[in-house]
């Protein structure tokens, strides 16, 4: 009897773990995930790498992370860029991975330990991966070209493209035109998806540049963006709250049962292993970039240009440089055929950068800072 009663607890315990199991692991995978992102190295076994893709998956849908554009600390709306930082601004980016302090200059810049400067040589466009997204003042690439003597102006924009990257350019070429003259370096850092904001611009310059539907959507959109509450957020090195677990579960299954269906549904469709990702099939990057350049040929003809080539983790980066570089040297004219292009070096890339967070670390940015420096120092 007492063997009886012993085998049904055992059935009824195992029928249990069955049911339960579906429920507990999302949630064991996303702790696991938080843990091997904590180590700040990139996982080498196929088990851990896939428990960091599903955890990168849930941190940017749920999402995990707050986003710096919709902190009015630093950002405010505009009616021709849609938002911009403000001047003389700072706010804390704490997330998963990163507890750091954001300042913003009198020219809406971003600022590094150098503070502000009353001349400049180069100048730094780009998005968040050169505005310094999850790195401190101390931290962000400038220091290395400011400790070498190149007093460094960086005007890059989290999510913008290559066509609002040149427009912030030329309204602060605009109000200090006496100071342009004196800059001898353009820095600008591309990303793979610059293209699609091009490709619009080429379209209709005003779905990029003073949005025709900024009043109807995009400026009521973004007052409701700066008046939430994220309240999934993660904060440095915590841990997901309790009512997040549904959440979370939903989550997780909604992208397997949708695989299943034939619909692809991952922000990171294609990555293998964190650090490698099938080529998609793009457009012609040099094609178009070439495209923004001409249009911008009275601001950057008498420039040095330098073009740093990122993406999320360093994926695609080799492929999208070759294609710019390629394009680029098949024009005649000098201001395009002499651009520089460049990028993160090594064996393992993805080591340069946060194992969540899809932006650059500390050591990605020293790494990017000293390979500029050396371009601008042999040219």
């Amino acid at each position: 009897m007492q063997f009886l009663k012993s085998k049904i607890v055992l059935i009824n315990s195992f029928f249990i773990f069955i049911f339960l199991f579906p429920l507990i692991l999302p949630i064991i995978v996303v702790f696991s995930g938080l843990n091997i992102a904590k180590t700040d190295k990139s996982p080498s076994n196929r088990v851990a790498k896939s428990i960091l893709s599903e955890t990168r998956e849930l941190y940017f849908r749920m999402p995990f992370r707050n986003t710096i554009q919709f902190d009015n600390d630093c950002f405010e709306l505009s009616r021709t860029l849609v938002y911009q930082p403000k001047k003389n601004a700072s706010c804390l980016q704490n997330n998963f991975e990163y507890k750091k302090l954001i300042e913003f200059g009198n020219f809406r810049n971003r600022l590094d330990s150098y503070g502000e400067s009353p001349v400049y040589d180069v100048i730094v466009i780009g998005d968040s991966q050169a505005m310094g997204w999850g790195v401190s003042d101390q931290e962000i690439f400038t220091n290395v070209l400011q400790a070498n003597g190149r007093k460094t102006l960086n005007l890059a924009v989290s999510s913008y493209g290559t066509v609002k990257e040149l427009f912030t350019l030329r309204r602060w070429i605009q109000d200090n035109k006496d100071l342009y003259k004196k800059v001898e370096f353009i820095i600008l850092q591309y990303e793979p998806n610059d293209i699609f904001e091009s490709m619009q611009y080429l379209q209709d310059k005003n779905i990029v540049i003073s949005p025709k539907d900024f009043d109807e959507n995009w400026k009521v959109f973004f007052e409701n963006e700066y008046a939430r509450t994220n309240k999934n957020h993660i904060i440095f090195n915590g841990t997901p709250r309790l009512n997040n677990y549904a959440l979370i579960i939903r989550n997780f299954y909604s992208r397997k049962i949708r695989t299943l269906l034939g619909q692809n549904w991952n922000y990171f469709d294609g990555i293998t292993d964190g650090s490698v990702t099938e080529i998609k099939k793009y457009p012609n990057h040099g094609e178009y970039l070439m495209k923004i350049f001409r249009i911008n040929k009275d601001i950057l003809k008498n420039k040095k240009i330098i073009v740093f080539v990122t993406d999320t983790w360093g994926l695609n980066v080799d492929w999208v440089k070759k294609n710019l570089s390629d394009e680029f040297s098949t024009s005649n004219e000098p201001f395009l055929k002499n651009t520089i292009f460049t990028s993160l070096e090594g064996k393992d890339v993805s080591s340069y950068y946060y194992q969540l967070d899809d932006h650059m670390n500390p050591k990605g940015h020293s790494s990017m800072g000293n390979i500029i420096l050396s371009i601008i120092n042999k040219n």
